[in-house]
């Protein structure tokens, strides 16, 4: 079965940062997230597009990508077992610089 975003009407509590953690303000964007289609495109026009997403945003949604439900849900299990792991075990995937802060 398909795991779907809808399930969830709250933030899942490993994604939300403890009070003291959080940016104190967050400004408002009329910015949509980027789709990069990799249909019917350039190797060099994607990649632009991926770079641009990454330095003004910093996510992207990739459609026409090829891949099949299944290997979707399955990486949506997957994600959702690595972030249940305690941090500390999570961390050592991480690279040096992101747990040395």
């Amino acid at each position: 079965m398909p795991v779907s975003l809808l399930e969830y009407d709250t933030v899942p509590e490993n994604y939300v940062f403890p009070p003291g953690e959080r940016q104190k303000k967050v400004k408002a964007s009329n910015k949509s997230i980027p789709v990069i289609d990799l249909a019917g495109q350039t190797h060099d026009e994607i990649v632009n597009q991926i770079l641009e997403a990454g330095k003004h945003l910093g996510i992207f949604q990739v459609v026409n990508h090829g891949m099949g439900s299944n290997v979707m849900s399955e990486m949506m299990r997957v994600s959702k077992e690595f972030f249940n792991l305690p941090f500390d075990e999570r961390a050592i995937h991480y690279p040096r610089t992101f747990t040395s802060r």
